[in-house]
């Protein structure tokens, strides 16, 4: 667990630290001011709206949480569901994803909370930010809005086509369902470059909760099933989470969601892809997160498909998670990851590095390397 950006009134304390240990301390709070330093942004109201994160507010346990998509947001408010007392449930799978985005949390625009809330009502609280590999999480979203059917961002990658692709088809014009990975990080560096960034999916950790203006429990995703338990008992709360993901209930809960994507696709992907290439494409998704391993091929046809209970759907997925479940799902990950930035062009991925630079030094992740 780290505490970032604090302004310690002396420095006094590490004297009793040995030589190698006081130059390690140091060097990091002057790293991580001076990259704080070089990342204060004037924002106009105006903007607000933009770019800044949602702090949401759990008065009962005295708690503020950024939530920053693509770092298990939904998990956390699911999370902060049951600890604020408004659902009375005893797991955290007992809340679907459909009623997590649904019940209102009590939130504030984050840049709303000036230095005298800060200081007034806020001053007990505790501030907590889950945090992630910055170029996981772009990936992550890329996955997420471009590569599993979602209606809501073909509007979006109509635009991403046209703007970057030679020749496009009129097919992938009119639908905007086939963005490649390419074309996602030339987007993302577009719109960082004219100030036109706007989606929090994408949008750089430290652009969403400004970590250099908060004292945060910062807790790494990859740490999350030790640390966040470990967090909530340090502050008087004694709840185990369930995303401690004892097997059966994780892989439950997964088989649930791909249940849920399939029922609220939009018309708009209907009318784009096939009831089996939707479910195609949610296979390959969960091939890449390692919920179901790479040797498995999609076991249905287009005759079977329209004759299949939904619960069907729900039950096959959840047999090939069984069969594939291992602990390090992220191996078929980061090897899926590694191939799809390997893809970018020398100049794409030096300026990703740039953009991904200031969470990398704020959060203590390496910079991804490739060699062109």
């Amino acid at each position: 667990m780290l505490n970032v950006c604090r302004v310690f009134s002396s420095h006094r304390i590490l004297v009793i630290l040995t030589g190698f240990l006081l130059v390690a301390v140091f060097v990091f709070i002057d790293t991580n001011m001076l990259v704080c330093k070089r990342t204060e942004i004037n924002v106009s109201s105006e903007q607000k709206d933009k770019f800044s994160g949602r702090m949401f507010i759990d008065k009962k346990n005295h708690l503020l949480y950024c939530s920053v998509p693509k770092i298990g947001s939904t998990f956390m408010k699911r999370l902060l569901l049951i600890l604020s007392g408004k659902m009375n449930k005893s797991s955290i799978v007992e809340i679907k994803t459909k009623l997590a985005h649904k019940i209102r949390l009590e939130n504030v625009n984050i840049l709303d909370i000036n230095s005298a809330s800060i200081n007034g009502c806020f001053a007990n609280f505790h501030k907590l930010l889950v945090v992630r590999n910055p170029y996981e999480r772009l990936y992550s979203a890329y996955l997420d809005k471009f590569v599993r059917p979602n209606g809501l961002y073909y509007k979006l990658g109509k635009k991403i086509i046209k703007m970057f692709r030679s020749n496009p088809s009129s097919q992938s014009l009119s639908c905007g369902d086939d963005v490649t990975f390419p074309e996602f990080i030339k987007y993302f560096i577009y719109s960082l470059q004219t100030g036109n960034l706007t989606d929090p999916h994408f949008i750089p950790i430290h652009m969403l909760c400004q970590p250099c203006l908060f004292d945060y429990k910062v807790i790494r995703l990859e740490d999350i099933s030790v640390e966040l338990p470990k967090f909530l008992h340090s502050i008087g709360i004694n709840f185990i989470s369930p995303s401690d993901y004892l097997k059966e209930t994780r892989l439950l809960d997964e088989a649930k969601h791909i249940e849920y994507l399939f029922e609220r696709n939009s018309p708009l992907v209907k009318n784009c892809l096939s009831s089996t290439e939707v479910l195609r494409r949610l296979w390959k998704r969960d091939q890449i997160r390692g919920f179901i391993k790479m040797n498995y091929s999609f076991p249905l046809e287009d005759v079977l498909l329209p004759h299949l209970p939904k619960s069907q759907i729900f039950k096959m997925f959840f047999s090939y998670y069984q069969m594939s479940y291992r602990k390090d799902r992220r191996a078929s990950y980061r090897t899926a990851m590694l191939a799809a930035y390997s893809q970018l062009s020398p100049r794409d991925f030096q300026l990703t590095q740039q953009y991904l630079e200031t969470d990398c030094k704020l959060f203590g992740y390496k910079s991804l390397q490739m060699e062109y």
